[in-house]
């Protein structure tokens, strides 16, 4: 038995707790990890046997799953008073027992796929998802819910899929088709690594984003030499200007530049060159014709808005029940991790190239989404 598991087992017996252990096959390649059992479970001494856990048991069917290819645990083995994680101090068990309790049975079992259900498992996994504002940690779920990620506590290969914990879905009905697509993302994995006995690489991406002008304008005139749709996206500075242009070929290589930050002679020449493509040329965009076109137009560009293929309105079309953010069709269509908040409050004292590439990745993003649609 492994040492903190025992250590646990002896403190529960001494405080009359029950301790919740696993339910499944623990030789399985993939887990699912939620926070801590409920009153069925605690009851019963198996986690994910309650209400909730019967829901989960359905969407993990609807998504294909066979439950012999999983088992079940939780952070904390023993009911928290109340289900209330407020309350945990009255357990009188530090929680660094509990993490280590964790780390040793994941080690011993070493599950290609772990699936967090709920923030308190991917807080718990991937500390880098949690961000600090003031004195409170939140790790907001609903960003990084199919999410292909790896935890800094574990050594061995492993793709860590959150998906939203099952009660939540019982009390909010409409995030179960959503769950039931995380799900199905996390066999998509394990299907793959069953057929090529690794996991599947994320996608690599050619961001090009420290092109001199002339490298710019030679790329904006093979631009309008190709044959396909071409994926553009614009960032802001601000919310007050149009700083950088995204372009991207393909899913694979994409190209972001500033509109200000050459010679006056070099800025004609691309002002020109991107005019061209906008007036002649077919486009990609995400919330385009809304948004990005209309700021186009204001710097005096001209975009043919029937050459427009806007992958928002097209998920509208498509999918009329999902929220339609780019966010959200990243997760739906590709396996690109949840990235967003890298193009957030950017200001002239920040690193510009970061703010670059994350208006490439955007560009190139964009284009999966659109082939996958």
């Amino acid at each position: 038995m492994i040492q903190a598991d025992a250590i646990l087992r002896a403190i529960c017996t001494a405080k009359s707790l029950r301790y919740v252990g696993t339910r499944g096959d623990t030789s399985a390649p993939a887990v699912v990890i939620g926070r801590d059992p409920g009153a069925e479970e605690d009851q019963a001494g198996k986690p994910f046997i309650g209400a909730s856990g019967r829901e989960q048991d359905r969407m993990l069917a609807d998504a294909g799953w066979n439950p012999a290819n999983l088992w079940f645990t939780n952070v904390i083995k023993v009911r928290i008073p109340g289900n209330d994680i407020k309350r945990f101090g009255e357990l009188g068990i530090p929680i660094e027992l509990f993490h280590n309790q964790t780390l040793e049975e994941l080690q011993e079992h070493k599950p290609t796929i772990i699936i967090p259900a709920g923030e308190t498992a991917l807080a718990f996994l991937c500390p880098q998802c949690t961000t600090k504002k003031g004195n409170k940690k939140n790790t907001n779920i609903t960003k990084w819910q199919g999410s292909l990620l790896t935890s800094p506590k574990l050594q061995w290969t492993h793709y860590v899929v959150p998906v939203i914990h099952p009660a939540f879905v019982l009390r909010e009905w409409s995030e179960r088709a959503i769950a039931v697509l995380c799900y199905g993302k996390a066999l998509d994995e394990l299907d793959y690594w069953r057929s090529h006995g690794m996991l599947q690489p994320l996608p690599a991406r050619q961001l090009l984003v420290d092109l001199s002008s002339d490298e710019i304008i030679q790329f904006l005139r093979e631009c309008l030499e190709w044959k396909d749709p071409l994926s553009i996206d614009i960032e802001m500075l601000q919310k007050r200007f149009v700083y950088t242009v995204g372009i991207a070929r393909s899913p694979d290589l994409a190209i972001s530049f500033s509109l200000w930050n050459f010679p006056t002679d070099k800025l004609m020449v691309v002002f020109r060159l991107l005019d061209e493509l906008l007036r002649t040329h077919r486009q990609i965009g995400q919330n385009y014709l809304n948004f990005d076109s209309c700021w186009f137009n204001s710097l005096g560009f001209t975009v043919n808005s029937s050459l427009v293929q806007d992958t928002m309105i097209r998920h509208h079309v498509l999918w009329p029940e999902f929220p339609h953010s780019l966010a959200f069709q990243t997760v739906q269509y590709t396996r690109e991790p949840f990235y967003k908040d890298d193009g957030r409050r950017w200001t002239p004292k920040d690193d510009m190239s970061r703010l670059r590439r994350y208006n490439a990745r955007d560009s190139a993003v964009t284009y999966e989404v659109f082939n996958a649609q």
